[in-house]
C-alpha cells in the first residue's frame, strides 16, 4: 500500500545528484587558505552554475496506490441452506455454474413430506363436507323421521301411564305388590325422559342449524386449510432453488449425503459488478469522497485495468493502525474478475485546488527536515519548508516559500547560505 505523498530525501542522494556542482560551488565560494596565502591580491569568487525551476501554483489530483483484494457484493451474493433435513436425491449444480433465479441447485427426498401433506388434504375434505353439511340444514326425510320417533315416543308414554294407573287401583285393594306399582312408576320416567329427548331432537330439525355450529365447523376447515398450506411449503422447501442469477461460487454437499435442517447447500453471487476491498491509511482517509473514481486492476494485468467508484466504508477503523476498509464497485463485464484475486487500486483523494508546487527533486533533507535551495539576488539560500502530497512529479509546498520563487534542482545542494550562483543553460 502506497501513497503519492512526498518521502523525504536521504542527503546522499542528493549530493551524489549534485557532486560535481557542488564540490565546484565550495571551492569557488571558500578558497583554500594556501590559495590565499599565495594570492597577493583577493581573489574573486566565481558564481555557481545551477539549475533552476519557479515555484508555481496548481491544482493537484492526489490518488493512493493500494493492494486489495476482490470479494463479492454482500448485497449482490446468497448463502443458501436447506430448511428442512433428509436425504440428498440429487445435487444439480457444480462450482462455476451460471444459474438463473429459480434455477434447481439440489433437492431432498420429500417422501414423508408428501405423505403429510396428502394426509392434511384428507382433513380439509372431511371438514369441507361437515361445513356444507351443516349450512344446508336437515332433510325433509330426516325431520319425518324424527316427527314419528317422538310420536312412537308419546305413544310408548300413554301406555306405560295407563298400566301405572291400574297398578295404583290394584295397590290400593291389596291385590298387587308396592314392589310392582314402583318398578312401573320408574318405567314411566324413563320413557318420559325419552319422548323429551325425540321432541328436542325433532324440534331442533325443525329449526335448522344453529349459526354457532356453522361457525365452528367453519374454524375447522380453516384450520384444516392452513396445516395444508404448511404441508405444501415444506414440501416445497425439499426442492432448493437459486433466489437470483449469478455463479455459483461453492458446492458444500452431495448427492446421497443426509443434511441437517441450516446446513449450508451453496453460495451464489451476481458477478456483474464485484468489489475491491482495501485498507486505506487512516491520515488519508478524511480525503475521501463517496463515489470518488478509481482504477482496478488484477496484479500482473495492468492492461486489463478498469474504472470503478468508491461505494462503500467500514463503520469503524482497525484500532490496531487505524486503517479503514473501504470498497470499491467494479464493473465485471465477462465476469473475468474472480472473488479471491490479488488487485491494484489506484484510488483518487479530494483534489486540492490553487497550491504551491515545486518540482519533487528541489526538496532535500537536512538533519532530518525538509528544505529547499532557492535563487535570491544571485545568490543561493537554504530554506526550511513544511511539505504536502507528492503527486508525479511534483510536491506540494505547504508553508516556507511561495509562488513565482526560483527553487533550484541541480548544483545548490550544500552551498554555503549567500554563496553567488548563475542559472546554468
Amino acid at each position: 500500500m502506497k501513497e503519492n505523498i512526498v518521502s523525504r530525501r536521504s542527503p546522499w542522494s542528493f549530493l551524489g545528484l549534485t557532486l560535481v556542482a557542488g564540490l565546484s560551488g565550495l571551492l569557488a565560494c571558500n578558497p583554500s587558505p594556501a590559495e590565499a596565502e599565495e594570492s597577493e591580491t583577493p581573489q574573486e569568487i566565481g558564481p555557481v552554475p545551477v539549475k533552476v525551476a519557479k515555484a508555481r501554483k496548481k491544482t493537484l489530483h492526489p490518488h493512493l496506490d493500494l493492494v486489495g483484494i476482490l470479494v463479492a457484493d454482500p448485497l449482490r451474493s446468497a448463502t443458501i441452506s436447506s430448511r428442512v433435513g433428509g436425504h440428498l436425491a440429487s445435487v444439480d449444480v457444480a462450482v462455476g455454474d451460471s444459474v438463473e433465479a429459480g434455477a434447481p441447485l439440489a433437492a431432498i427426498d420429500p417422501a414423508l413430506a408428501m405423505a403429510t401433506r396428502d394426509r392434511a388434504q384428507a382433513t380439509v375434505e372431511e371438514a369441507r363436507a361437515a361445513l356444507e353439511r351443516l349450512r344446508n340444514g336437515p332433510r325433509l326425510e330426516e325431520i319425518e323421521t324424527g316427527a314419528q320417533e317422538a310420536l312412537r315416543a308419546q305413544a310408548a308414554l300413554e301406555a306405560k301411564r295407563l298400566r301405572l294407573d291400574a297398578a295404583k287401583a290394584l295397590l290400593a285393594k291389596n291385590e298387587l305388590a308396592a314392589v310392582k306399582v314402583k318398578e312401573l312408576a320408574a318405567d314411566v320416567a324413563v320413557t318420559q325422559a325419552e319422548f323429551k329427548k325425540a321432541q328436542a331432537r325433532l324440534n331442533l330439525l325443525r329449526a335448522g342449524t344453529r349459526p354457532e355450529s356453522i361457525h365452528e365447523a367453519k374454524a375447522r376447515l380453516d384450520r384444516a386449510l392452513a396445516d395444508l398450506a404448511a404441508a405444501d411449503l415444506q414440501v416445497g422447501y425439499h426442492s432448493i432453488t437459486s433466489p437470483l442469477a449469478g455463479t455459483v461460487l461453492s458446492v458444500g454437499v452431495r448427492r446421497g449425503a443426509e443434511v441437517a435442517r441450516g446446513s449450508i447447500l451453496a453460495e451464489v453471487a451476481d458477478l456483474s459488478e464485484i468489489l475491491a476491498e482495501v485498507r486505506v491509511p487512516g491520515r488519508a482517509y478524511a480525503r475521501l469522497t463517496m463515489g470518488a473514481t478509481a482504477t482496478v486492476s488484477v496484479i500482473g494485468r495492468r492492461d486489463r485495468a478498469v474504472t470503478g467508484r468508491l461505494v462503500r466504508t467500514a463503520g469503524s477503523a482497525d484500532p490496531a493502525n487505524g486503517e479503514m476498509i473501504v470498497w470499491v464497485a467494479v464493473p465485471n463485464e465477462g465476469r473475468r474478475l474472480r472473488p479471491g484475486l490479488t488487485c491494484h487500486v489506484s484510488l483518487a483523494l479530494d483534489e486540492i485546488a490553487d497550491c504551491v508546487v515545486v518540482p519533487t527533486e528541489a526538496v532535500a533533507d537536512r538533519f532530518g527536515k525538509p528544505v529547499i535551495s532557492v535563487m535570491r539576488d544571485g545568490a543561493a539560500h537554504e530554506v526550511p519548508v513544511t511539505l504536502g502530497l507528492r503527486v508525479g512529479a511534483d510536491t506540494q509546498v505547504l508553508e516556507g516559500i511561495g509562488a513565482g520563487e526560483t527553487v533550484i534542482l541541480e548544483g545548490g545542494y550544500g552551498l554555503p547560505d549567500g554563496c553567488p550562483v548563475e542559472v546554468l543553460h
